[in-house]
């Protein structure tokens, strides 16, 4: 299968993991050890995202195809992770909260290995999770997610595994004025509910315009989106306060800000999730919590409000 670069000699695993109820929660020791594996592996990178061939991997593991597989599936269904498989693009979700930029140098590092990545949704998913943190050039990242944005097939934007939604009918020339509900009725998130999460991201309830440049919310593959927050057990009242406040946070540090798809609060959902039956972190005394800490104490009190 050819000779593989080692990319590098170590990678890092938060002791945190061992605390973590996705984690711990996961359903074999096959899902455990393929998730450190992918945290690990020598295709990785300083942004937990990254082109990773099955075949290499099951080697690496010692796995045939089929257990390989069903292991990815595990931990995307535990939200641990992402994949484009079209791309063999893995991206290990809430990556960057563990593992931080720490400097501009680093920044600029990092953003020049996420622009080689091949374009589709994970791709996405990253330059938003990339957007608004410190030592990355936030003009970068935002040109980065517009440019994907715009040229992302539809079968990216509805996921890999779904097939590519047939074209609508041409409307009559007196219909042609009117805007189309982007949450069409294959989605069962309510317009109302729609509208809600829209104000709460600051775009317009009816058009899900947003931002000086016009970008669009609210599309199928967001109101997707939204039904796996639902999913999680989270009502709606729940999602918005976890969106105003991850929106709060971003806009602090610029207030020009703006989530470029409702993906981008997924992993603020997962957390929110988990913080509904954990323990609020609580710091020793006279110590502050770490950023981590202080975030999933930020959700608990969402969760309990």
């Amino acid at each position: 299968m050819g000779v593989r670069k080692m990319a590098r000699e170590f990678g890092l695993v938060a002791v945190s993991l061992w605390n973590s109820r996705k984690f711990t929660g996961l359903p074999t020791d096959d899902a455990r050890l393929l998730y450190l594996y992918l945290l690990t592996c020598p295709s990785a990178n300083s942004l937990g995202c990254y082109v990773l061939k099955p075949g290499y991997a099951a080697a690496d593991l010692g796995w045939d195809q089929e257990r390989f597989g069903y292991g990815i599936d595990t931990l995307c269904e535990a939200s641990l992770i992402g994949i484009d498989r079209a791309e063999n693009l893995v991206r290990v979700i809430g990556f960057l909260d563990h593992s931080e930029i720490m400097n501009a140098k680093h920044g600029a590092g990092a953003l020049k290995v996420a622009f080689c990545l091949p374009d589709c949704a994970e791709k996405l998913h990253l330059f938003n999770d990339m957007l608004g943190r410190k030592h990355v050039d936030t003009a970068l990242v935002q040109e980065e997610i517009d440019r994907i944005n715009n040229t992302v097939s539809i079968p990216y934007a509805y996921g890999t595994d779904k097939p590519e939604p047939k074209p609508e009918p041409k409307p009559e020339p007196k219909e042609q004025l009117q805007l189309r509900d982007p949450a069409s009725s294959e989605s069962s998130l309510s317009q109302t509910d729609r509208e809600r999460l829209l104000v709460a991201m600051g775009a317009d309830p009816g058009s899900g315009h947003i931002g000086p440049n016009g970008r669009r919310l609210g599309t199928l593959a967001d109101t997707e989106e939204a039904e796996k927050w639902a999913k999680m057990g989270l009502t709606v009242e729940k999602q918005c306060a976890a969106i105003s406040e991850r929106c709060a946070a971003m806009r602090k540090k610029n207030p020009h800000w703006t989530p470029g798809s409702f993906a981008y609060f997924t992993g603020a959902m997962a957390d929110l999730a988990a913080a509904r039956s954990a323990p609020m972190p609580i710091g020793s005394p006279g110590s502050a919590l770490s950023d981590r800490d202080a975030k999933l104490a930020r959700y608990a009190k969402i969760a309990g409000s």
